[in-house]
């Protein structure tokens, strides 16, 4: 059984859970504008991600994390990805 949490507020809220297992404590997930998040990635709540962010397939990131505007990240947990200096000779 999967569920899917979702919370339009912008500020923290208590969801109840059907299953019966009790109430979860969700806080909010920021996503700026022009981002590109990958299939498959895990984002906790409490994450912030700013403008034009991208996002590499099945990264993790952690709460309270703030990835920077316009940089690329990936891995377990998320880290900002280096781009390789081409040499065009």
């Amino acid at each position: 059984m999967h569920e899917i949490l979702q919370s339009n507020s912008k500020s923290s809220s208590v969801i109840d859970v059907a299953c019966g297992i009790g109430n979860f404590i969700m806080d909010t997930v920021k996503i700026g504008n022009n981002s590109f998040i990958g299939a498959g990635l895990i984002i906790i709540p409490g994450a912030i991600l700013e403008d034009g962010v991208k996002l590499a397939a099945g990264a993790v990131v952690t709460k309270g994390e703030v990835l920077k505007k316009g940089m690329r990240y990936g891995r377990i947990p998320a880290k900002e990805i280096k781009r390789k200096k081409r040499n065009n000779s």
